[in-house]
């Protein structure tokens, strides 16, 4: 099956199916490369002041918010998956859930952070357990439990 395809193809060796297959690996290697945003990192200290202000009055703890950020982007304002984007790691589907805002604004540290607490207050409300954040959430019930974060 395989070989009739190659054939309709007018491939007829293994040496022009390696040379297309590298040719199109470097192109998307390169496209690829120049598409994605070089590292930012955001200083420790404005995303923790940041945070803060952006938590008071909701309930959330500013150490839970700070080192899901730092576990997600590792404070890079740039960071990006195959679905998620910026500081905060959001997929498209949680930023509109919460956001009016465009998704090309995650690349905004500060609005990350905002739409992020926004997501978290909405698991709140809703009294669950947001997927996209649950590893985490995991972990960070267990370092709570042994110990304040800030004692780490």
């Amino acid at each position: 099956m395989i070989i009739n395809y190659l054939k309709q193809l007018r491939i007829r060796s293994l040496r022009d199916a390696a040379i297309i297959g590298a040719v199109v690996g470097v192109l998307g290697f390169f496209t690829l490369s120049s598409c994605s945003k070089k590292p930012n990192y955001i200083s420790p200290d404005d995303v923790y002041s940041h945070i803060v202000q952006t938590v008071d009055g909701t309930g959330i703890d500013p150490d839970f918010v700070y080192a899901l950020a730092w576990a997600e982007s590792s404070l890079n304002e740039n960071a990006r998956s195959s679905v998620a984007r910026g500081l905060m790691q959001m997929t498209k589907i949680a930023w509109t859930e919460v956001s009016d805002t465009s998704f090309s604004n995650a690349w905004d540290w500060k609005t990350s952070i905002e739409v992020g607490v926004d997501y978290l207050l909405l698991g709140k409300k809703q009294r669950i357990i947001i997927s996209a954040f649950g590893s985490f959430v995991s972990l960070w019930s267990l370092l709570r439990s042994e110990k304040r974060l800030s004692d780490i």
